[in-house]
């Protein structure tokens, strides 16, 4: 007796073929589970990429400043970036004292841990890292260093610098006197 099984168009195929004619649902779903698995694992291990945070964390600060300007301009009032070492706010100036903008483009804004804010005004940092307890007894808004944006479109000339301490580079705005700012990707 052949090894060989006849199929009824008269071929004949090999026993082994037969029995390999597909795979089970069970099989199928055993693959894909581990499939699954491995790429969960993999996506988990990646590192976060904190470079793209701090550029984008960047970006935003100067587009916000371009705007500021433009805001400034339209409304023909003073306006000011209050800066932290944890985050950000505009403010306007409405006769004597400076309130935040009442705009949701310009609301408060926090950076993401461990993100932080430096500005640097004629070469000297303004923010301390260590700023939150020492000073909690005193008014934050007189604390505070400021950017001003003038109704010309003109700024206070700064330098902006945002490091994270996973990046061995940090982000740099610049500012002129004449509006004009910039973002400077630098080596730490």
């Amino acid at each position: 007796m052949s090894p060989y099984a006849k199929l009824p168009d008269g071929r004949l195929v090999a026993p082994w073929r037969r029995a390999q004619a597909g795979f089970t649902l069970l099989e199928v779903l055993v693959v894909v589970f581990i499939i699954g698995i491995v790429l969960s694992v993999a996506v988990i291990s990646l590192p976060a990429d904190h470079e793209k945070a701090l550029q984008t964390e960047a970006e935003r600060v100067d587009a916000l400043i371009g705007l500021a300007q433009q805001e400034a301009i339209i409304r023909d009032r003073q306006l000011a970036l209050e800066v932290k070492t944890d985050g950000y706010r505009f403010l306007i100036q409405d006769g004597t004292s400076w309130t935040p903008m009442p705009d949701a483009n310009f609301r408060a804004r926090s950076l993401a841990e461990p993100i932080q804010m430096d500005l640097i005004i004629d070469g000297a940092p303004l923010l301390k890292q260590d700023q939150g307890d020492d000073t909690a007894d005193k008014d934050e808004d007189d604390e505070a260093p400021r950017i001003f944006v003038l109704s010309s479109g003109e700024l206070s000339p700064f330098t902006l610098s945002l490091t994270h301490p996973d990046v061995p580079f940090e982000f740099l705005i610049h500012g002129e006197i004449s509006g004009r700012h910039t973002v400077e990707k630098k080596a730490i």
